[in-house]
Order: C-alpha cells, then sequence, then structure tokens
C-alpha cells in the first residue's frame, strides 16, 4: 500500500512510551525548555551543542506518532535555523527522526508545519550560492527534508514541479 510506512513501530498510543532505559526519560511535550535541551543542548543560544541527544533508534521508539507530529508543529522551524551551525548534523538527525515517527495521515496543524518547514526548506535552498550547490553539506540536509515533507507526506505545491 502507498505510502510505504516509515514509522519504527506500531501500536505506541500514549504521548511516549516508557524508555528502555532511565536515562532516556523525556521531557512533557509541554516543556519546551526540557525539548530544546534535549534536541540542541544547553547551550541554545551559543549554537553549540552542550549535552544534546542524539536520536537514536531506541529513543526516536519512546515518541508516539502524535507526540512526534505536535514535537514538530512546536520545533521544526526552530530546528531548521540551526542549518549552516555547528548543530546542523544533529537538528537534521532529528527532524529526519521525527518525520520517521509522523503518520502519513495528518491533521491541519501539522500540515500547516510542514508546508512552513518546506517553505523555509526551499527559501534556504534557493538562497544558497551556485557554487555551495553541490558541495556543502547542509544542501543534502535540505534536500532530505525538501523531499520527505514535499513528495512522501503530499506537501509539495504543483508550482514544485
Amino acid at each position: 500500500p502507498w505510502p510505504p510506512a516509515l514509522t519504527l513501530s506500531k501500536g505506541m498510543e500514549g504521548a511516549c512510551a516508557q524508555p528502555d532505559h532511565p536515562e532516556e526519560s523525556l521531557p512533557e511535550l509541554s516543556d519546551a525548555v526540557g525539548w530544546r535541551s534535549v534536541l540542541v543542548g544547553e547551550s541554545v543560544e551559543r549554537s553549540e551543542l552542550w549535552g544534546a541527544r542524539r536520536p537514536t533508534m531506541g529513543l526516536i521508539r519512546t515518541i508516539s506518532p502524535r507526540s512526534a507530529a505536535v514535537l514538530l508543529q512546536k520545533h521544526g522551524l526552530w530546528l531548521l535555523e540551526f542549518f549552516g551551525s555547528p548543530a546542523e548534523h544533529e537538528c537534521a538527525e532529528w527532524l529526519f527522526g521525527l518525520l520517521c515517527r509522523v503518520d502519513w495521515l495528518l491533521d491541519a496543524p501539522t500540515q500547516s508545519a510542514m508546508r512552513d518547514m518546506l517553505r523555509a526548506c526551499c527559501d534556504m535552498r534557493a538562497g544558497l550560492a551556485p557554487a555551495q550547490d553541490e558541495s556543502a553539506s547542509g544542501v543534502s540536509h535540505l534536500n532530505i527534508v525538501i523531499v520527505i515533507v514535499g513528495y512522501y507526506f503530499g506537501q509539495c505545491e504543483f508550482e514544485d514541479y
């Protein structure tokens, strides 16, 4: 059936399942500061990674599809702001992990958040110099987000083809 399943596991009904290890406990969805600390670390204002968590399969698995959608709504554009910084790779990993957990059928707030992320990625991609086009590592991250959000989740507009 189309689309192919991107989720890592099925049947997680709660906001966040119990992690396998106590050190993998996650903040509540409403705790923006706690999540930003998990995503990029303690030193958010300096764009440095100080204690950020890597989005391992085990950790991503503890996040339900609905919680992943809420996190993308709240933090998706914020994570994109780190593209071009030292935290770019880790932020891209989190975006990819959260996108893998979101169900294919999107509600209106998640669709809106994904379209905003798609527009931001397209704007950032268009703003790159031609010499940067294929050599910069950030280009591949932008391209992956554009493909996942635009084509897999069907948020690409017809003018984009």
